[in-house]
């Protein structure tokens, strides 16, 4: 006997932009903690231990904003707790692990939320756990810097790395919401500042014509650190996201494609062989550096756009070389194309890598010629003036697919 099992299921979840979410005259909150049949909406606030001592305010305010709403449900389960942010959050299971115990000790059930304030690899371990307790939690993501409200917070993706590998474990889980509230950008360090500009430039090459050359224009402003200006860039590519994920077709990735992973197979390993001196926002700013590099040379790409996108990059603070490209494994082939194959393990077995079709739109193209990165990456070593590190000895194989 064979059966097919066939049903949908609606996925709606608001992304909201505001201000203040923590006045407590602001409502962007308490529209999505509604409570539940009991008139009341219980609450585990977690809070990113580096957004807790950069904004030292930040957990007295929350309490305010509860106290305000005590009289509509709002009730925070458990004093607000303080998780290990930045990558380390995502190394392992420990922080999966401390969310889901807390959840537990405070007896939430699956009517009651975790909020999570934090960075994109805290917001990823978190929301692990939200979806695995109870098989599932409500969660209400505040993303507290450029990289996590423009792209890491706002989608479906929850995971953590293992064994050295990046983002080895995890699930797809929606969010209940996504607020961003921008005043939590203000206490950015200019490096997490500029972090989530690499993830602007990214959907914009391979999706948004426009928005690239609005980046274009603005660089002196987000360089300068200009909110206001800084608000629109995360309104906007949240939007992008949001969008592909909602009408991509492959919401969770169970196709052979990462269609808005321009430059992340080479930002991942570098991530990795960084050991994390890297943060996210940088490799992709020197993965998109490589992968322009080799557009121009192999698929057509103009050079003078490729010329203007990497001033801009240089101009916004971003450096694109870094000493780890020329690290090499025993064989003396780069360490950094291993990310080829961790793609291509990662995706089922077909090396699948998104380059731009000119500007603002998309294509797949499934091998990658080694002696040209190789050629791509003397290019930006040459660039940056780098003298220091010895130079990799060249792959036998001329080519990874």
């Amino acid at each position: 006997m064979q059966t097919h099992v066939t049903f949908s299921h609606d996925i709606s979840y608001p992304l909201i932009c505001t201000q203040g979410a923590f006045d407590p005259g602001n409502q962007a909150l308490a529209g999505v903690l509604s409570p539940d049949a009991t008139g009341v909406a219980r609450v585990l606030v977690v809070i990113d231990g580096g957004l807790a001592l950069a904004q030292p305010d930040l957990e007295a305010r929350i309490q305010a904003w509860f106290t305000a709403h005590r009289d509509q449900g709002r009730l925070l389960a458990a004093s607000p707790a303080i998780v290990t942010g930045g990558e380390a959050a995502k190394q392992g299971l420990e922080t999966v692990q401390q969310v889901a115990r807390l959840a537990l000790e405070a007896g939430l059930c699956r009517h009651s939320y975790i909020l999570a304030i934090g960075g994109g690899a805290m917001l990823d371990a978190v929301g692990m756990a939200a979806a695995l307790v109870h098989r599932g939690l409500r969660l209400v993501r505040m993303p507290s810097t450029v990289l996590a409200q423009n792209d890491a917070g706002v989608g479906v993706k929850n995971g953590v790395n293992w064994e050295g590998h990046k983002n080895a474990l995890g699930c797809f889980a929606p969010p209940h919401a996504v607020v961003n509230d921008h005043d939590l950008l203000t206490s950015l360090s200019d490096r997490d500042w500029r972090a989530g500009i690499a993830e602007a430039f990214k959907v914009a090459l391979i999706k948004d014509a426009d928005l690239l050359a609005w980046l274009l224009h603005r660089c002196p402003d987000l360089a300068r650190r200009d909110l206001p200006t800084m608000a629109e860039l995360v309104r906007r590519t949240a939007l992008l996201h949001i969008d592909h994920i909602a009408h991509g077709g492959d919401p969770f990735e169970t196709g052979s494609s990462r269609p808005l992973d321009f430059g992340h197979w080479a930002a991942h390993r570098l991530e990795t062989i960084s050991r994390h001196r890297l943060n996210h926002g940088e490799a992709v700013a020197i993965g998109m550096a490589i992968d322009l590099g080799y557009a121009v040379r192999r698929l057509g790409f103009p050079a003078t756009a490729c010329s203007l996108i990497l001033d801009g990059l240089r101009s916004v603070g971003f450096q694109l070389w870094d000493p780890a490209l020329e690290l090499v494994d025993g064989h003396g082939q780069r360490r950094i194309y291993g990310g080829l194959e961790d793609f291509r393990a990662h995706l089922g077995g077909q090396l699948t890598i998104a380059m731009p079709d000119g500007i603002g739109r998309r294509q797949d193209i499934h091998e990658i010629d080694t002696t040209t990165l190789d050629a791509v990456l003397e290019h930006l070593r040459s660039m940056a003036g780098s003298t220091a590190a010895p130079r990799a000895r060249r792959p036998n194989s001329s080519s990874a697919t």
